[in-house]
Order: structure tokens, then C-alpha cells, then sequence
């Protein structure tokens, strides 16, 4: 009975081993199958963004082509004002009107980074610092969007009305887009229009050339952020 018994026990244990083992082989191939559809769909979403940043950084390097135009433009603005009497009548290239009003605003794609963040799925992206990177981007775009917003209010509330006093501003709105991306100086703009030269335009002008000098800096910093991102996204892709 006793050699039975340990028998039994002995046969008792082993199925219980086999069953143990049965579940750990299980668990552990559904493990590695949970990994490679994870590992399949950060593939997906790798691909995806390096389509955005693409995309993202053809149009940044437009804006920032741009923005380096009204640089210069402003600051001939301003020496023709510190040159010119106050409190007269002087005439102002349209290039330089257009420079003070134009405020173009930076929408890259970021469906991608929008559905990952939304979704957790970031966290099925195993490099850290792109993880990193991402985070930083959509912060620093925010604060990119805050300042355009005040170039817009400032060009849209405080210096069309300035401009608009002596000249309407028809030319210059009807030219701005086509003179702002125009990289081969294939668009001639040769009207002037009339302006009060007086300390608050002086003012408003200097204040758009100092946002326009920070706008530049943020879009650079993307850029180089962008650029990032992308040398990152293609190091993971397989």
C-alpha cells in the first residue's frame, strides 16, 4: 500500500508539473505573440511619422524662408521711419507693408502623434528619447502658436489701421502670399503706399521685428527638433 501510495504521489506530482509547464510554454507563447503585434504596429506607426516629419519639414523650411524675408524687410522698414521726419507723410514700399501685416502660422501634420497620444499607443514606441522628443515637440509648437497668435492680433488690430490711414491695403493683401513664398524673386511688387510717420507705428514696427526675430529662433528650434525625430523614427524602422 505504501509503495502505492508514494506511486501515486509521484504520478500525482509529475502531472501537475506537466500541467504547470503546459501553462508557462502557453503564456509564454502568447507572450512573444502579443510582442510582435506590438512590435508590428510600432512599425506602423513609425512609418507614419516619418511621412508626417517629411512633410513637416518641407513646409517649416517654407516658413522660415519667409519669416527671414520679413526680417529684412522690417528692418528696412525701420530705418526708413528713423530716417524720415515724424508726424509727415512718407511713402513705404508695399514689400515692407506686406513684411508688417503678413502673419503666417506653422500647422505641421501631427495626426499621428494625436492618435498615439490619445490612444497610449506612444507607449508601444521602445526608444525613450523619441518618446522624449515627441513630448518636447508638441510643447514647443504650443508655445510657437501662442506668440503667432499675437503677431496676428498685432498686424490684424494695431497695424493695418496705422497703414491703413492715408492708403487702403488692397495691393498688399492680394500680394502677400504669392511675394511670401517666392523664392526666386519671380514676383516683382513696385507700388508704395502713403503712411503717417509717428512714434506709435515706430513703436508697433519694432515690436513685429522683435516677435519676428523670436518666431525665426522657435522655427529653427523645431526644425532641429524635427529633424530629430526623423533620424530617430529611421533608426527603429526595420
Amino acid at each position: 500500500m505504501e509503495n502505492k501510495t508514494g506511486k501515486y504521489f509521484k504520478y500525482a506530482i509529475g502531472e501537475i508539473l506537466l500541467v504547470v509547464i503546459g501553462i508557462l510554454i502557453a503564456l509564454q507563447i502568447n507572450s512573444w505573440k502579443q510582442e510582435k503585434n506590438y512590435r508590428i504596429v510600432e512599425q506602423s506607426i513609425l512609418t507614419n511619422l516619418k511621412e508626417d516629419f517629411i512633410k513637416n519639414q518641407q513646409e517649416i523650411e517654407v516658413l522660415i524662408f519667409a519669416n527671414q524675408k520679413y526680417h529684412r524687410n522690417l528692418n528696412q522698414f525701420i530705418k526708413l521711419l528713423k530716417s524720415s521726419p515724424k508726424e509727415t507723410t512718407i511713402q513705404i514700399p508695399d514689400t515692407l507693408t506686406m513684411a508688417a501685416i503678413a502673419a503666417p502660422t506653422y500647422i505641421p501634420t501631427t495626426s499621428t502623434i494625436d492618435v498615439i497620444i490619445s490612444t497610449g499607443n506612444i507607449d508601444l514606441i521602445k526608444n525613450e528619447t523619441l518618446k522624449t522628443t515627441i513630448s518636447r515637440f508638441k510643447r514647443e509648437l504650443a508655445d510657437l502658436n501662442e506668440d503667432e497668435y499675437d503677431v496676428r492680433t498685432m498686424a490684424n488690430d494695431q497695424l493695418a489701421p496705422l497703414l491703413s490711414q492715408k492708403s487702403d491695403l488692397i495691393n498688399e493683401y492680394e500680394n502677400t502670399y504669392a511675394y511670401t513664398i517666392d523664392r526666386d524673386n519671380k514676383v516683382k511688387i513696385n507700388t508704395s503706399s502713403l503712411v503717417n510717420n509717428s512714434n506709435l507705428l515706430a513703436t508697433y514696427i519694432a515690436q513685429r521685428f522683435y516677435y519676428n526675430k523670436m518666431i525665426i529662433s522657435q522655427l529653427n528650434g523645431i526644425y532641429d527638433m524635427q529633424k530629430e525625430i526623423l533620424e530617430l523614427v529611421n533608426s527603429e524602422l526595420k
